[in-house]
C-alpha cells in the first residue's frame, strides 16, 4: 500500500443512533494533494482506497460487519474495477461530479442489476439538479442530502420527494442533536455526521460512583503502578472486582483453572488488556446496551488508539501513550452523560495535562485531540496544520492509523 495514504471512516447512523454504515474516505499526503481533482486523480484515489481496504486492513477490521460507502467518480464507475467487490457490503455513492452520458447510464444500471446498492451524493435540490439525476433515480437506493448547501425549505421538499420514489433520504453534515431531531421530523432515516457527539442541552448532572471509579483506576493505570497497587484499588470497588472476576472466568474458562483472586486476574488479564475492558465498562455504565454498536464507542476507541500510537513515536518528548488514550477515551463522555465536561473532570483526578486537553485542547494531548477531530470531519488542511504543530511526520499519522485499525476489536 501507498506508505503516505490512510483511510478514514466517517459514521452513518439510524434514527435511534445505531450505527448502520461507515463511509470510507481515503486521503494522501501533500505531495499527492494536486492530483485528486483530476479524474485520473480520483480514480487512483479510489483504487487506492479498495487495495488498502481489501488487501492492507481487510474490510472486517475497518467496518465491521458494517456496509461501506466509497466514492465512485465516472472513470471509477466505466472502468471495471468495481467488479471486485462485495456487493453485499459496498454501497457506490456517485459524486456530484459526474455527469450521465450513455456510457455513465450503463455503467450504472450494470452495477444495479449485478446486486449493488446505489447512493447519490451531495444533492442540492433544485430544477436542474433533480433533472440531471433523472435517468439514475430509478436505480437509487440512498439519496445524500447536504444541510449544508440546502436550505431548511429545500431539506424537507428533499425528504418528501425522494421517499415518494422509495430512495432512502440520508442527511449528511449533521453537526448538532438540534438538527437531527429536525430531519427526524422531515422524514429522514439515515444521519451522516458528528451531530451525536454533540448533544443539544447539557445538565449540570455529575458521574454516578460506578463510572467515578472506572476512570480513577484508568488514570492509576496510566502512571504503570505495580500489581499490588492495582490490586489494592480494585479492594475498594467490589462490584467492579466481581466483574473482573467473572470477564476473566468467561473468557478464559476453557484454558485456565478458575480464577478466584483479583492478584490472580490482574497478573492474567495484564494492564494493556485490563485498560480496554476498563473502557467497555465505562462505556457500558454510561447506558450504551450495546456498546460494541455505538458511534460514540467506535470513535472514542479509535481516537484513543490512534493518539496512543502518536505518542509512543512520539517518545523522548515527554508524551504519556496512556494519557492520550484515556484523553481520547474520555473525549465524548459529556455527549454519553449529558453533563459538561467540567463536572465530569470535578469528580476525578486526572491531573492537569488531561483536564486542559479535554476543556480546551490545550498541550500537545490537546493537539492530538485536535488531529483526531480534523481527521474525522475530513478536514486535510487542519490535519496539516496540526500535524506541523506536532512537528509530526504525515507518515506518523498514517501508521498510527493502521496500527490503531489492527488493534481495534469489533
Amino acid at each position: 500500500m501507498e506508505k503516505e495514504a490512510y483511510v478514514a471512516r466517517q459514521p452513518i447512523v439510524d434514527s435511534n443512533g445505531n450505527l448502520v454504515a461507515y463511509e470510507l474516505l481515503f486521503r494522501s499526503g501533500a505531495a499527492n494533494q494536486s492530483a485528486e481533482g483530476t479524474p485520473t486523480g480520483q480514480l487512483q484515489m479510489t483504487a487506492t482506497l479498495l487495495e488498502n481496504v481489501l488487501n492492507s486492513m481487510g474490510l472486517d477490521r475497518i467496518a465491521g460487519n458494517k456496509k461501506v460507502f466509497i466514492n465512485c467518480s465516472r472513470e471509477m464507475l466505466i472502468s471495471g474495477a468495481l467488479a471486485m467487490l462485495d456487493k453485499e457490503r459496498f454501497v457506490l455513492e456517485i459524486l456530484e461530479t459526474v455527469s450521465f452520458d450513455d456510457q455513465t447510464l450503463e455503467a450504472v444500471e450494470a452495477a444495479y442489476e449485478s446486486g449493488f446498492e446505489i447512493a447519490l451524493d451531495d444533492i442540492v435540490f433544485e430544477p436542474s439538479i433533480l433533472q440531471k439525476l433523472a435517468p439514475v433515480l430509478k436505480f437509487a437506493k440512498y439519496a445524500k442530502i447536504d444541510l449544508t448547501t440546502n436550505t431548511k425549505v429545500q431539506r424537507k421538499m428533499a425528504a418528501s420527494f425522494f421517499k415518494t420514489k422509495g430512495i432512502i433520504p440520508l442527511a449528511e453534515k449533521v453537526e448538532n442533536e438540534k438538527e437531527a431531531n429536525g430531519c427526524i421530523k422531515e422524514g429522514y432515516e439515515l444521519f451522516q455526521g458528528y451531530f451525536f457527539s454533540k448533544p443539544e442541552t447539557m445538565s449540570s448532572n455529575k458521574l454516578d460512583m460506578g463510572m467515578a471509579s472506572i476512570l480513577n483506576m484508568l488514570s492509576l493505570i496510566r502512571r504503570n503502578p505495580e500489581t499490588h497497587e492495582l490490586e489494592q484499588e480494585f479492594k475498594r470497588y467490589p462490584d467492579m472486582t466481581i466483574n473482573l472476576l467473572r470477564y476473566i472466568n468467561s473468557a478464559y474458562m476453557a484454558t485456565y483453572h478458575e480464577i478466584t483472586s483479583i492478584r490472580q486476574a490482574l497478573t492474567l488479564v495484564g494492564q494493556g488488556n485490563l485498560k480496554h475492558w476498563l473502557t467497555l465498562l465505562l462505556f457500558a455504565r454510561t447506558g450504551l446496551d450495546e456498546a460494541n454498536d455505538s458511534p460514540l464507542f467506535y470513535n472514542a476507541m479509535q481516537r484513543a488508539l490512534v493518539m496512543e500510537k502518536l505518542a509512543i513515536a512520539m517518545k523522548g518528548r515527554n508524551i504519556n501513550p496512556d494519557e492520550a488514550f484515556l484523553v481520547g477515551i474520555m473525549s465524548h463522555l459529556d455527549a454519553l452523560c449529558k453533563a459538561p465536561m467540567v463536572y465530569i473532570l470535578s469528580e476525578i483526578d486526572l491531573g492537569d495535562n488531561i483536564s486542559s486537553a479535554l476543556l480546551s485542547e490545550d498541550g500537545v494531548l490537546g493537539l492530538l485531540l485536535k488531529l483526531m477531530r480534523a481527521v474525522e470531519t475530513d478536514v486535510y488542511e487542519n490535519v496539516e496544520a496540526v500535524l506541523g504543530e506536532l512537528n509530526l511526520p504525515y507518515a506518523a499519522l498514517v501508521d498510527s492509523m493502521m496500527e490503531a485499525f489492527a488493534t481495534e476489536q469489533f
